[in-house]
């Protein structure tokens, strides 16, 4: 039986975690022969995403292989590091290259990798690392952008609602300090390298880019070990790694309580003039939530958003 047809069986192999013994048998039943063809089904589907006629059922395919190699992968009674290592790169994969796409998917992913590392923590576990903190405190004074025609306005009071909507939404602006009571900033410290590894669990990956600005010929993007990208950022390197635009919190749920969000996001400004055919995200807060973690020197050059971004 071919991989597709593995795949497409009827009813569909899982959904909730109630079925979670279906789709575990189903893993049970492949032969080596059919796990290898697996591995370059996973890569097959990544590469077609791109250009796919139907990309949901694509990142649907990718997100079920995934699953079912990574259970593959941990069945076995005579485990390594390497395999349940690549158990849980395999269920972040489908959650950063296909979004964990299908009905439950998510939150299945999510209790798969807390059950692997709960039970095979001594193989995932890395020696013990040195706390360390990513940074002092910025400065609440940004340099000015030099390129603007105008300076961008400042406020140190929070705008009301109604004024933000009323003369405010429509340009640019910061507000200095406006996060420093964020969890983040406070009792579940981002700058803190141990809750940082905390949060994840052992051997969790992340898309990082390589390189400080993507303009550059020497630019790159990888996945990576979080745990490694975390030290990357308190040692010196002439190797760039920066985490920019990543939907860190669909890995990470606990980080997401620790970020505030301003009310400011739900008040779905007007479109402008230069795109009047803009529609907000289409899930039910209508609203995206994104991440960029680097070391000093990493940027974002200017350049022009397709969303309404507050960061």
């Amino acid at each position: 039986m071919d991989v597709l047809s593995f795949l497409h069986l009827s009813p569909p192999l899982i959904y909730t975690l109630a079925a979670l013994d279906d789709f575990r048998n189903a893993a049970l039943a492949l032969s080596p022969e059919q796990a290898a063809t697996f591995d370059k089904f996973i890569r097959d589907c990544h590469n077609k995403l791109p250009a796919a006629d139907d990309v949901y059922h694509c990142r649907r395919l990718y997100t079920d292989a995934c699953i079912l190699k990574s259970l593959y992968n941990t069945s076995s009674r005579s485990l390594d590091s390497s395999s349940v290592a690549q158990a849980i790169e395999l269920l972040d994969k489908a959650i950063i290259v296909a979004g964990a796409a299908g009905p439950g998917r998510h939150n299945l992913i999510l209790d798969l990798i807390q059950h692997i590392q709960s039970e095979h923590m001594s193989l995932l576990r890395p020696p013990p690392l040195p706390d360390a903190s990513l940074s002092a405190k910025a400065s609440s004074t940004p340099a000015p952008v030099l390129a603007a025609r105008h300076p961008v306005l400042r406020l140190d009071v929070p705008p009301s609602l109604a004024s933000f909507q009323r003369s405010i939404a429509s340009r640019p602006f910061i507000i200095p300090g406006h996060a420093t009571d964020w969890p983040a900033l406070n009792e579940h410290p981002w700058h803190c390298t141990r809750y940082l590894r905390t949060v994840s669990g052992p051997g969790r990956v992340v898309p990082v880019e390589v390189g400080s600005d993507y303009r550059g010929d020497d630019w790159s993007q990888k996945i990576m070990g979080w745990d490694d990208f975390v030290t990357s950022l308190t040692q010196p390197s002439n190797e760039v790694l920066y985490m920019a635009q990543h939907s860190l919190f669909l890995q990470f749920p606990t980080m997401r309580e620790d970020v505030i969000v301003p009310d400011y996001v739900y008040s779905c400004p007007n479109s402008s003039d230069s795109f009047p055919d803009y529609k907000p995200p289409t899930n039910d807060e209508q609203l995206v939530l994104n991440a960029w973690l680097g070391p000093k020197g990493t940027i974002s050059p200017a350049h022009v958003a397709s969303s309404f971004y507050i960061r």
